[in-house]
């Protein structure tokens, strides 16, 4: 059975006198759009948001395969498949290879994955993250333009 989601990110670029560049980061996972439009009135108050646009929050839709006693839990938890390294110009490169039911799938994900270029060269930049969908949500204090 497919069931949808709404990943709810933060993009914005920083433009300082040495270079340019885009950050993202990942906020949560939502079970409807208005949820995660709930969480963005929250932060757009917080340290760092309030310094752009809100049309830097950022809401894309997901589909995940589950089986049905999955899908009638009233707390869904999603396993994010991700993997990053720093290229030799230190170049942070972040791919997401997709949402997973469990674990296993998405172990099941990271074994077609971990043989191929550039990723066998950077085996420790692979991620299983789990997400309460509406529970986990990160960066709810703001964040620092250090950070960048």
């Amino acid at each position: 059975m497919r069931k949808y989601f709404y990943n709810l990110y933060f993009c914005y670029s920083i433009d300082n006198s040495q270079e340019k560049a885009v950050s993202n980061f990942n906020i949560g996972y939502f079970s409807s759009q208005l949820e995660a439009k709930k969480v963005i009135e929250k932060l757009k108050t917080q340290p760092g948001f309030c310094d752009y646009s809100i049309d830097c929050f950022v809401i894309r839709k997901c589909a995940v395969n589950f089986s049905k006693e999955i899908c009638s839990k009233k707390e869904v938890v999603l396993y994010v498949l991700t993997h990053e390294y720093m290229t030799d110009e230190f170049e942070s490169i972040w791919t997401e290879f997709g949402l997973f039911e469990d674990k296993k799938a998405a172990i099941v994900e990271l074994s077609k994955h971990k043989n191929k270029e550039p990723y066998k060269n950077y085996l420790e930049g692979f991620d299983i993250s789990k997400w309460r969908v509406d529970k986990d949500i990160q960066w709810q204090e703001g964040f620092s333009h250090e950070d960048d």
